[in-house]
């Protein structure tokens, strides 16, 4: 922080605020993009929420895209490496501004740039990718108009300074999700014939598909079909296995795996199983991880609630007992936050399933 100058200090203590708001996904990242967006002023922002499993977009709030912006990106994140979600996980760098890193007029050839920023009437773009636990959880990017100029390094270093804490919210907030999350009853599958179209669906399947037709369409499961369709004509093996998809009818969150087979003609077809997401099972992480029946009793509680006397009240106590406990829990698991909980919980139990559960 100390490299940062007086403006890019104060836009750094108010993201940092919101940080630590225990604000739901979908609130944080709008209210992060719209501080940067103001800091950097740019003329138009898309903040995706990634699955840590395969870096797919899974939800984006975006202002200053119009309808009908999602197929030309789509399409994007097959020609243009710039495009896919998974390219600055792979840098050392948390940000860059990206029509630099194209070296000059090469953004007016590139793919990304020519399908998707250039016909919208923007000229620079700016790319922030936000990573917890070694995984990323969201992807920012904040486009200029040619008469606003370019994005200059000074905002790099602001974006490089949030990055941590930005990740880290985002990862807790999708652990309290999954905290909340219904557990659902229903599987289903999905098959596609060897040119991609859809031969047999259950109900549960046809439903999530049929999402596709709607305005919200889901970024995450058009591109999860596209890459399954893609393997069926290269005849290759799936390039995405599994997908977090939450149902926003029900709000009961899914796992998809896919997979190649051979029907009975002998033609390739791909296979998606649609299977419920395991919720948490809270008490018994914490229970492992050394608390006591009443320490992970409150400990739930309190990840549940971010109110004190809400947790008290849940639990039939007073609040200064739930303090005692909270603080004997902190203790133990060399933890000083609600926040830090949360990801100790989620770190102690990988198979539970930390893919982002929140389509709004």
């Amino acid at each position: 922080m100390s490299r940062l100058g007086a403006v890019e200090r104060s836009a750094f203590l108010s993201i940092r605020a919101e940080c630590a708001a225990g604000l739901d996904s979908v609130s944080l990242r709008e209210r992060v993009a719209r501080h940067l967006t103001r800091y950097l002023q740019a003329d138009a922002y898309c903040a995706m929420e990634l699955d840590p499993a395969t870096t797919l977009p899974v939800h984006d709030v975006n202002h200053g895209w119009p309808r009908g912006y999602v197929e030309p990106l789509a399409d994007a994140l097959f020609r243009s490496k710039t495009a896919d979600t998974g390219f600055l996980a792979r840098q050392r760098r948390r940000a860059i501004i990206l029509d630099q890193l194209l070296d000059g007029a090469a953004h007016q050839t590139d793919p990304y740039f020519r399908g998707h920023v250039l016909p919208f009437g923007y000229r620079h773009e700016i790319q922030f990718m936000c990573v917890s636990g070694g995984m990323p959880r969201a992807l920012f990017t904040f486009n200029r108009r040619a008469a606003r100029g370019a994005f200059e390094p000074r905002h790099l270093r602001l974006l490089e300074a949030v990055a941590p804490h930005v990740g880290a919210a985002v990862h807790a907030a999708c652990v309290r999700a999954a905290l909340r999350e219904r557990p659902g009853t229903e599987s289903g599958f999905v098959v596609l014939g060897a040119s991609g179209e859809i031969e047999l669906a259950s109900a549960v399947g046809r439903r999530l598909v049929d999402r596709l037709q709607t305005p919200q369409r889901p970024l995450a499961l058009a591109v999860f079909l596209e890459l399954l369709r893609r393997s069926l004509r290269d005849g290759a093996d799936p390039a995405v296995g599994a997908l977090s998809f939450t149902d926003p009818d029900s709000q009961r969150t899914y796992r998809l795996l896919a997979e190649r087979t051979v029907g009975a003609d002998g033609k390739a077809r791909a296979a998606i199983l649609v299977e419920p997401a395991r919720p948490l099972d809270t008490h018994l992480g914490l229970r492992r991880l050394g608390l006591t029946a009443r320490e992970s009793e409150v400990a739930s509680a309190v990840l549940l609630d971010d109110n004190l006397h809400a947790c008290a009240s849940r639990l039939g106590c007073a609040p200064a007992t739930v303090t005692r406990h909270l603080k004997t829990v902190f203790g133990k698991l060399s933890v000083g936050s609600r926040r830090e909980l949360a990801l100790r919980l989620m770190a102690s139990a990988p198979n539970l399933g930390s893919g982002p559960a929140g389509l709004p």
